[in-house]
């Protein structure tokens, strides 16, 4: 792709690649990073009252007015200044703001939507899309995602997804160097059966930006599966800079918001050398699984939010076999370390620099 140019389209390689010739999608020439956007500009607006719609093929995850996110509302009633609305039995986006000779989009795609083996996504701005990249295929081979710019997507920057408990793992998935940004949801996710994983380098600032109502809240870096037979296995997670990750953006509720989380079921997990700080739930999570090394980072001011179970520099929760040592931990809202669950078993808490941090430096509770 050439730099300084915008695509508004879905980038959907069409083959594989091999293990020594992989296809790679990149920039050349000088300039700015090439675009690609999974947005699409609304003009064919009606009147309606004090109000606005135009018409959408489906409802899009968020729309843009001159460039600032507008807010989603529950109700037409509800419709303000910066704000939208979706009519799904008309399948209408409605504004308030006049859309007369302004730009107002939808986020209605991906940017990149991968289903094959040995791709690789170099130096490209993926934004305003539902996905930055989505790659949700069973035994996906050889991805590689270095070098870009993923930023005010409305879903997850970066999401990697193996299958179910009868599908082959994805392996050899690499993701380095990138700048992922205002996302949505969590900056990073990698689901299921996925092993030899290997998170580097990346800058992981401020996302978690829309609401999330009915679950438990956004990560910067997450590493998830939904059931035991399923669990990814085999995730390096290191030297990465993860920051001002929201919980859910709404101001109520209870919600996790970690910098960095190793959730239900996975294992084999080591995260080491990051620098994590400035997140409204902890710096780093270890939740609900087994086998999860924490070890070598420097975690600070975490638990912007205030919630006392979300809120400490390290959280080990119902997590066997796994280890926390040689950490650097201040500033924590509530904890520097914080320990729960009956199955929180087998662990090793060593060698850590604790300082300042609320309530507890190194906090127990339920462990058996």
């Amino acid at each position: 792709f050439s730099r300084g140019g915008v695509w508004r389209e879905t980038l959907t390689p069409g083959q594989s690649g091999s293990a020594r010739s992989p296809i790679t999608f990149g920039a050349y020439g000088g300039g700015a990073q090439p675009i690609i956007r999974g947005d699409t500009q609304l003009t064919s607006w009606t009147t309606e009252g004090s109000i606005y719609y135009a018409p959408a093929s489906w409802q899009p995850t968020q729309v843009w007015y001159n460039g600032s996110r507008l807010n989603l509302v529950a109700t037409k009633a509800g419709l303000a200044a910066d704000s939208w609305w979706w009519d799904s039995t008309t399948l209408r986006v409605y504004i308030y703001d006049t859309p007369a000779s302004q730009i107002v989009s939808a986020s209605l795609a991906d940017a990149v939507r991968l289903a094959h083996n040995y791709i690789t996504v170099r130096g490209l701005n993926l934004e305003y899309s539902n996905y930055g990249i989505s790659a949700n295929t069973a035994g996906l081979m050889g991805l590689l995602v270095s070098g870009n710019t993923v930023q005010h997507n409305g879903l997850i920057g970066v999401y990697v997804g193996g299958g179910a408990s009868t599908s082959t793992f994805a392996t050899n998935l690499t993701l380095d160097s990138n700048t992922i940004t205002d996302n949505g949801q969590h900056g990073i996710e990698f689901v299921n059966k996925v092993s030899s994983v290997v998170i580097s380098n990346n800058l992981v600032t401020g996302n978690g930006v829309l609401p999330d109502l009915p679950n438990w809240g956004w990560h910067g870096i997450s590493v998830w599966s939904a059931a035991p037979n399923q669990a990814a296995d085999g995730v390096l997670i290191t030297r990465n800079t993860v920051s001002q990750q929201y919980a859910n953006n709404v101001g109520t509720g209870t919600r996790e918001g970690a910098g960095i989380q190793a959730d239900d079921y996975v294992t084999n997990v080591t995260i080491s050398y990051n620098t994590s700080y400035d997140n409204q739930g902890s710096g780093i999570a270890a939740n609900h699984n087994s086998h999860v090394n924490i070890s070598d980072n420097l975690v600070y001011n975490n638990g912007t939010r205030g919630y006392a179970n979300y809120a400490a520099g390290i959280t080990i929760n119902s997590s066997s076999g796994s280890s926390v040592y040689h950490n650097t931990i201040y500033g924590s809202n509530q904890r520097g370390i914080q320990v729960s669950g009956t199955d929180s078993t087998g662990l090793i808490i060593r060698n850590n620099a604790l300082m300042n941090n609320g309530a507890a430096e190194i906090w127990t509770w339920d462990v058996t």
